[in-house]
C-alpha cells in the first residue's frame, strides 16, 4: 500500500493525533466531500431493463403454463367433490343426534365444573402455605434464621463455583 500524499487527509491525520477534535472533524468532511459520486456508469438502467425485457417473456410463458395446469387441476377437484357433498353431508347428519348433542353440551359443563374445582382446590392449598410461611416470617427470630440460611447457600454456591473454574481444563484425561 502506498502512502497518499493528499494534503487533506495528512490535515486530518494531524489533527487526530494532536487530540484536536473539532479540526480533525472538518478536516474529514472535507476530505469526504473531495471523494468523487458514486454513481452508474451512463446507460446502465437502461442494459438492465433491455436484459430483463427479453428474459422475461420465455419465464413469464413457463410459469403461466404451469399455473395454468394447477388452475386446472384444482377447479377438476372441485368439481370431482361436488359429486361426493350430498352422500358425505347425510351421513355426517346420521352421525348426531339432538340428543347426542345435548348429552355432549351437558358433559363438557360438568368436564368444565370439575376442571375449575380442582383448579380451587389447588389454589386453596397454595393459599394456605404462603399464609403459614407469612406467619412464621412475620417473628424477627426466622427472619433472622432465613437470612442465614440464605448467606450460607450464597457462600457455599461461591466456593462450588471457584472449584468448578479451579479444576476446569481443556483436556479430558490427565496425561500419564
Amino acid at each position: 500500500m502506498h502512502p497518499s500524499h493528499d494534503p487533506k487527509l495528512l490535515r486530518w491525520l494531524a489533527a487526530e493525533s494532536e487530540d484536536r477534535a473539532d479540526e480533525a472533524e472538518e478536516a474529514l468532511f472535507e476530505l469526504f466531500a473531495a471523494l468523487p459520486p458514486l454513481s452508474p456508469p451512463a446507460g446502465f438502467a437502461d442494459r438492465v431493463l433491455a436484459r430483463a425485457v427479453v428474459a422475461a417473456p420465455a419465464r413469464a410463458v413457463r410459469s403461466a403454463r404451469w399455473m395454468r395446469w394447477m388452475v386446472g387441476l384444482g377447479l377438476l377437484a372441485i368439481a370431482l367433490s361436488l359429486v361426493f357433498v350430498p352422500g358425505t353431508l347425510a351421513a355426517l347428519a346420521g352421525l348426531w343426534s339432538f340428543a347426542e348433542f345435548f348429552e355432549a353440551a351437558v358433559r363438557s359443563v360438568v368436564d368444565a365444573s370439575l376442571w375449575l374445582t380442582s383448579a380451587l382446590q389447588i389454589g386453596q392449598t397454595v393459599f394456605t402455605v404462603g399464609e403459614a410461611l407469612s406467619l412464621s416470617l412475620a417473628r424477627p427470630g426466622m427472619v433472622g434464621l432465613v437470612v442465614v440460611c440464605l448467606l450460607i447457600a450464597a457462600a457455599a454456591l461461591r466456593f462450588l463455583r471457584d472449584l468448578v473454574a479451579r479444576d476446569r481444563s481443556w483436556a479430558y484425561v490427565d496425561p500419564i
